[in-house]
């Protein structure tokens, strides 16, 4: 297993709490989304880590998929 580091610790949980306010009605659903897509962006998680985040709080994986196409798309 690989050693997490303290940097992608803090990812993580930025990622997990930006999640858990959008899904507690205390952020909108695209400014939630576009936080956590800039961490993607930056090379700081991955994709496939989100999505496992995402799920821990009540959102389907799929759903972070498919708003990542449409931020893509948006461009």
């Amino acid at each position: 297993m690989k050693k997490i580091t303290a940097k992608q610790l803090r990812t993580i949980i930025y990622v997990r709490e930006t999640l858990q306010k959008f899904v507690d009605g205390k952020l909108e659903k695209f400014d939630a989304y576009g936080l956590v897509f800039d961490q993607l962006d930056a090379r700081r998680i991955t994709l496939t880590n989100i999505c496992t985040i995402a799920e821990s709080v009540g959102i389907d994986g799929d759903v972070i998929r498919m708003r990542r196409w449409q931020f893509i798309k948006m461009g």
